[in-house]
């Protein structure tokens, strides 16, 4: 399933019904199909939130493996706040990544769009570190912000 365009409230509900209904079809075990909503939930917020438009893809793999992807234009000041927030992300191995999420919640950090700047260790967590990020340059000040989140049966 693809969708590329503008991404209100409402087509996040029906992207997220729909991704629902993909995952439903492989029947995964109830751990493994909250572990890929939140996920699903997680790339479906990163575009609505901080685009307002762009790419959602929800598919599987020759694997079996689920395939997530968002693909939205960011500046260059977002894309310097995103590299940041994905270094520290990426800075506890797999083991201390609870802990530190935890300790960002009691903290009480906020972003500016309201977060405590989990998402990036969240999909990290769910997906067993199969998340992938890169910046397409888009022209001087954008770059399209691809996200890419894999999760093995």
């Amino acid at each position: 399933m693809v969708y590329n365009g503008v991404l209100s409230e409402r087509q996040s509900e029906v992207l997220l019904g729909w991704s629902e209904q993909v995952l439903e079809g492989k029947q995964w075990p109830l751990q493994q199909h909250k572990r890929a909503m939140r996920c699903i939930i997680e790339l479906l917020q990163n575009v609505s939130k901080h685009s307002g438009k762009g790419r959602y893809e929800c598919g599987w793999d020759a694997s079996g493996c689920l395939v997530l992807r968002s693909v939205n234009a960011v500046s260059r000041t977002q894309r310097e706040h995103i590299e940041r927030a994905l270094l520290q992300a990426n800075l506890p191995d797999l083991d201390s990544l609870r802990e530190s999420r935890l300790d960002k919640l009691a903290e009480g950090e906020r972003t500016e769009h309201g977060g405590a700047g989990l998402g990036f260790m969240d999909l990290r967590a769910c997906s067993n570190d199969q998340v992938h990020s890169e910046f397409i340059p888009c022209g001087e000040e954008e770059s399209d912000f691809v996200l890419t989140v894999k999760i093995h049966p």
